[in-house]
């Protein structure tokens, strides 16, 4: 089964805060609940993104900072293999307090124990309008989500499938999407903002598609029988 996308809810930016929370209904077989975050301080962090319904999410990649024009764009991905089914109130924490966007999503069809691994994720800051991110190990029935979060200039688009381009804000700007298959995400902007964000995205492994390492036990009846 080839991971799709099942929805999203993005929360827009508002004042500073040291929290954000978004709602979002979890359906579909072999989900995965995600959630992307940008905010404006370089030197901040997100302590932690928890669900009420699943419990604590797991940080998949992170970058702090543009360094090429010493921005203040930071950009997370975190998800929760398998989640319940049901709407999910989830709660961002961050170690102080900033103005940040978030956009919550569901997959369904991705494996149920690793969905976003953490050494497949990739990020950028290069100094570029268009940026294609293309997380490692991508198979055809895989799926990429990438976000990058901008603190000047505009981005334009998102393909091969956009959620969010938001150009109304001056703190900090979101833009995301994803793709199918082994293509990645291309996020486009003006050439401030090329110089300007921070890039992130991350695998979805489909359903089956994660090798399995066998129990110790298993491993040793194995070892048994090659050798008898």
């Amino acid at each position: 089964m080839p991971a799709t996308s099942v929805t999203h809810v993005r929360v827009a930016p508002a004042a500073a805060a040291t929290t954000k929370v978004v709602t979002i209904t979890v359906s579909g077989t072999n989900p995965v609940l995600g959630l992307n975050v940008v905010y404006n301080n370089a030197a901040g962090v997100v302590s932690s993104v928890v669900s009420n319904v699943g419990g604590a999410l797991t940080k998949a990649i992170g970058l702090y900072g543009n360094t090429t024009d010493s921005q203040a764009a930071n950009a997370e991905i975190w998800s929760l293999a398998a989640p319940a089914a049901g709407v999910h109130v989830i709660t961002v924490t961050f170690d102080g307090s900033y103005v940040s966007e978030v956009d919550a999503w569901v997959f369904q069809g991705a494996d149920q124990t690793t969905p976003c691994p953490i050494a497949d994720a990739v990020s950028s800051q290069a100094n570029n309008a268009a940026l294609t991110l293309t997380p490692a190990n991508l198979t055809a029935n895989d799926a990429t989500v990438a976000c990058a979060g901008g603190t000047s200039g505009d981005p334009s688009s998102v393909t091969p499938n956009q959620w969010t381009v938001n150009t109304s804000d001056t703190e900090i700007e979101l833009s995301d999407g994803y793709a199918t298959g082994t293509t990645g995400v291309t996020l486009n902007g003006n050439s401030q903002w090329g110089s300007d964000h921070a890039a992130v995205a991350v695998r979805i492994v489909a359903a089956g598609g994660a090798p399995s390492m066998p129990s110790p036990m298993v491993a040793r009846m194995y070892a048994v029988l090659a050798a008898s």
